[in-house]
């Protein structure tokens, strides 16, 4: 692993192009401005004294009114087989997970978030430390809301999330719980990169890295597909987190932890006498294809008829949902239904706010003059 503070991770690097891009079409700006419409920070310069500022926050009503004509209508899922199966234990499993996870409000609020920001993208992921009521089980599905800010994906001009070569998305956490997230079988490479771990906003300091505990640091976890099957990369700006990339499936995971470390080595080397170098440690961990390294691995061999029918299954799909009320031609995010209310709002604002001025500059005069 690179101990180069200098470094940049791959998944940091691709973080670096999406801003530009966002930045080239002004869609931060424009989600930026949303939000600050919809929470009634709607005026510049806030701090200028002795100025009346009224503010009627059309913005807001409209989204939440909008928002709530979309889940008025309760959302239900049906299940059926093709034999004589009966689906209610299926069908009731599901509206358990559906309570659980609070769907109800959670779909208004992420209605809400794509009315505001024109994309709203949500993210399914299984919590090893989630428990049930009783306190029984460990384990259980759990839902994020991504502000589109804080999402990537490979090609912005392609809508649909699942025919994208990878998504990535990014958040704070803190330093600690990121260090407990490595996973390498080498504890001294382990060490390393534990060390490398350090909070965004740390300074130049004579205090060294790996005693700082506190702090956040940004998160980049990337999504992609080799052979049709998902696995994700977590890095921060300096360091990956994995020693290899995890598939969402676990059975694939077992595989890599298996033969992987003896095919990054010969891909290494095959690399090093390419390239001439006299030691195949030259080649830098990350420069390794994981796609040509994954596609090496060995398929396992089935034991029975039940274990066979796990091993041929694929997680094909990424675990985004992606909502758009109003798509934009040919652009992966959507427009938000502020835009043309924002000028609106504007006019409104400022009428009122002279109305009430003028009307203070009249009774100050009959003050005055008693």
């Amino acid at each position: 692993m690179e101990d180069n503070k200098n470094f940049e991770t791959l998944n940091y690097k691709l973080y670096l192009l999406d801003r530009d891009f966002k930045n080239s079409k002004n869609i931060v700006k424009y989600i930026e401005e949303s939000q600050r419409f919809y929470n009634g920070d709607q005026y510049p310069n806030a701090n200028y004294k002795n100025m009346i500022r009224i503010t009627m926050n059309l913005c807001s009503f409209s989204s939440k009114l909008k928002a709530a004509k979309i889940v008025g209508t309760q959302r239900y899922i049906t299940f059926t087989s093709d034999t004589d199966v009966d689906c209610t234990a299926l069908q009731r499993f599901d509206e358990y997970n559906i309570s659980k996870l609070n769907e109800k409000y959670e779909d208004f609020h992420s209605a809400l978030n794509g009315e505001n920001n024109g994309t709203e993208i949500v993210y399914y992921r299984w919590d090893e430390d989630d428990t049930t009521y009783k306190g029984i089980y460990k384990g259980g599905l759990a839902l994020e809301h991504v502000d589109p800010l804080q999402f990537a994906a490979a090609n912005s001009y392609i809508q649909d999330v699942q025919n994208q070569k990878w998504v990535m998305f990014w958040k704070d956490e803190d330093i600690s719980a990121v260090r407990e997230m490595v996973d390498c079988k080498d504890k001294e490479k382990a060490k390393k990169i534990k060390e490398n771990i350090f909070p965004d906003d740390m300074v130049e300091t004579n205090v060294e890295r790996q005693y700082v505990n506190h702090g956040l640091v940004t998160v980049f976890t990337r999504f992609f597909r080799i052979d049709g099957e998902v696995y994700y990369m977590c890095s921060t700006r300096t360091t990956d987190l994995f020693e290899y990339p995890h598939a969402i499936n676990p059975y694939v995971n077992k595989n890599i932890d298996k033969h992987m470390k003896d095919i990054v080595e010969n891909w290494k080397k095959g690399v090093a006498e390419e390239r001439g170098y006299d030691s195949y440690d030259k080649v830098e961990d990350y420069e390794i294809d994981w796609e040509d390294c994954i596609n090496q691995l060995p398929k396992p061999s089935p034991i029975n008829e039940e274990e066979y029918e796990k091993i041929k299954e694929k997680f094909s799909l990424y675990p985004f949902a992606v909502f758009r009320p109003s798509k934009t031609n040919g652009l992966f995010y959507g427009k938000s239904e502020l835009k043309e209310l924002i000028p609106i709002q504007k006019g409104v604002n400022y009428a009122l706010s002279m109305m009430v001025k003028c009307i203070e500059n009249n009774a100050y005069n009959k003050i005055f003059a008693k």
